[in-house]
């Protein structure tokens, strides 16, 4: 669940790479250009391997990108958001 594409933001490029120690793995991060002013980056990890763990982590990831532009700004915001649809 990672970013198919590199991010330029100001003098910053930034990607990543993860090794999964199965085929399926509950590990993400993402990142969001908000404009060109700002750069919101999001962080995941469930508890275990395999399809549960896959599936729980792209229902979060969905959440996260789905938030608003202002929820992204705003952690709280964004947090009570995601809370709501668990």
């Amino acid at each position: 669940m990672l970013p198919q594409d590199k991010i330029v933001f100001d003098k910053w490029q930034i990607e990543g790479q993860s090794e999964a120690m199965t085929a399926m793995m509950g590990d993400f991060f993402d990142y969001h250009l908000i404009g060109n002013r700002f750069l919101t980056g999001h962080i995941g990890d469930v508890a275990g391997h395999g399809a549960p763990a896959s599936l729980l982590m792209a229902m979060a990831k969905g959440s996260v990108n789905a938030l608003s532009e202002a929820e992204r700004l705003e952690p709280e915001l964004g947090k009570r958001s995601v809370n709501r649809i668990y």
